[in-house]
C-alpha cells in the first residue's frame, strides 16, 4: 500500500495533533500526516513539496479554495449540513471518531488514485494460496496466518477468512466497519470501481494486509462464480501482492470456484479415524461434482496442536515452535516452487 502524505490545515493545534497522532499510529496508509495552523507555513511547504491529500477546515477553506501542489482537497465540516456553495466539494464530519475519519479518507483516497500494479520481474506470479479442511479443529487458520506473516517478510501478502465461523473479532481487524459482506455488495453495484474499494478497506494484521470476515454466513452462501472471478480477476490482475492466502471454511458450490482460482492448496486434517474418514467424504462429493482435478492438488497437511489457544496468541504464533517449522518448511518446500 502507498504512503500517502496527508496534511491537516487547522488552525485548531489540539484537534489536528490529536487526529495526526491517531493517524500515524494506525499502520495504513496515512503514517506520514503533517499539521499547518497558517497559511504562511502551508504554502512555504507547498513551494517545495506536494500533498496528496489536503483536510482544510471549513472557515480556513473558505478563505482559501486554491492550493498548487495537492492532489486532492478534503473539507473538514462542522456541520452536517455542507453550506450551499461547498455541496460539490468532497467533505467529511470534523467531529466523529478519529477511526471513521481515517475509514472515510481511506475510501476517499483509494476511490480517486486508482491503486498501481506494480511490475514484476519475468517469471514473477502472483501466486494464490488455498487452505481447507472438512475436519473440525484442524487450526488451519492459525496456520494460514502464520504461513501468510512468514511470507510477509520478503513479500506483499494479503490474507481472506472465508469461513462462517472465523473466531476472529473485530478488534483484530482494527475494528474496521468494511469487509468482504460489504465487498459482496459492492461487486453487485455495476458501476463501482472495485479495485479501488478492495484496497480502501485493507487493514492490518500483524504484517499480514486483510479485509474483515462476513458479518452473516449467509452472505457465504449466496456467493456466486461470478462474484469470485471479479474479485479474484482484480486481485491478480492488479499484480499489488504477491500471494493472496485463501482461509476456506464454508462448503458450497462456490467454494470449488474459490479453489480453481488456487496455485497451492493445502487439506488440513488429523490421522485419526474419524478425520480420514471426513477426507474420503469430501474427495467423494469432489468426484460427483466432477472437480477431483482440484483433489489431485492438495497438499495433505497435519497441523500441530496449541493449547489454550486464544485471540491474542494468534500474532505470537511464531513463538509457537512445531506451528512455526511447519509454516517454514513448507515455505520453502511448496511455496518457492
Amino acid at each position: 500500500m502507498k504512503n500517502v502524505v496527508l496534511a491537516i490545515y487547522d488552525e485548531e493545534l489540539d484537534y489536528a495533533a490529536h487526529l495526526a497522532d491517531y493517524l500515524g499510529r494506525k499502520e495504513g496508509r496515512f503514517s506520514e500526516t503533517r499539521i499547518f495552523t497558517n497559511e504562511k507555513s502551508l504554502k512555504d511547504f507547498l513551494e517545495h513539496h506536494s500533498i496528496d491529500l489536503l483536510l482544510v477546515a471549513e472557515v480556513l477553506f473558505q478563505k482559501n479554495r486554491e492550493w498548487n501542489n495537492v492532489k486532492q482537497l478534503v473539507l473538514l465540516s462542522e456541520g452536517t449540513m455542507v453550506a450551499e456553495e461547498l455541496i460539490e466539494q468532497t467533505s467529511i464530519y470534523k467531529f466523529q471518531s478519529a477511526e471513521n475519519i481515517r475509514k472515510e479518507l481511506n475510501e476517499i483516497y483509494a476511490l480517486n488514485e486508482r491503486p498501481q500494479g506494480r511490475n514484476k520481474k519475468e517469471g514473477e506470479q502472483v501466486r494464490v494460496i488455498g487452505t481447507f479442511s472438512p475436519c473440525g479443529g484442524s487450526r488451519k487458520t492459525v496456520f494460514s496466518i502464520r504461513l501468510g506473516e512468514i511470507l510477509a517478510k520478503k513479500k506483499k501478502v494479503l490474507y481472506l477468512n472465508l469461513e462462517c465461523f472465523s473466531g476472529l473479532s473485530r478488534q483484530l481487524y482494527e475494528n474496521s466497519m468494511e469487509g468482504i459482506s460489504e465487498l459482496l455488495y459492492y461487486i453487485r453495484e455495476k458501476n463501482i470501481a472495485l479495485l479501488q474499494k478492495i484496497e480502501s478497506m485493507i487493514c492490518k494484521m500483524g504484517a499480514v494486509n486483510t479485509i474483515p470476515p462476513v458479518n452473516h454466513f449467509r452472505d457465504l452462501m449466496e456467493i456466486t462464480d461470478d462474484d469470485v472471478d471479479a474479485i479474484m480477476g482484480e486481485l491478480k490482475g492488479s499484480a499489488i501482492y504477491d500471494y493472496i492466502i485463501l482461509d476456506l471454511g464454508y462448503f458450497h458450490i462456490s467454494t470449488f470456484r474459490w479453489l480453481s482460482w488456487c496455485d497451492i492448496l493445502f487439506l488440513a486434517g488429523g490421522e485419526d479415524k474419524l478425520s480420514v474418514e471426513k477426507k474420503k467424504t469430501l474427495r467423494h462429493y469432489m468426484q460427483m461434482e466432477g472437480r477431483e482435478d482440484l483433489w489431485e492438488r492438495f497438499y495433505d497437511i497435519r497441523i500441530p496442536n496449541i493449547k489454550n489457544m486464544t485471540e491474542e496468541k494468534i500474532l505470537e504464533i511464531e513463538h509457537e515452535k512445531p506451528m512455526n517449522q511447519l509454516a517454514e518448511e513448507i515455505q520453502r518446500q511448496v511455496v518457492n516452487l
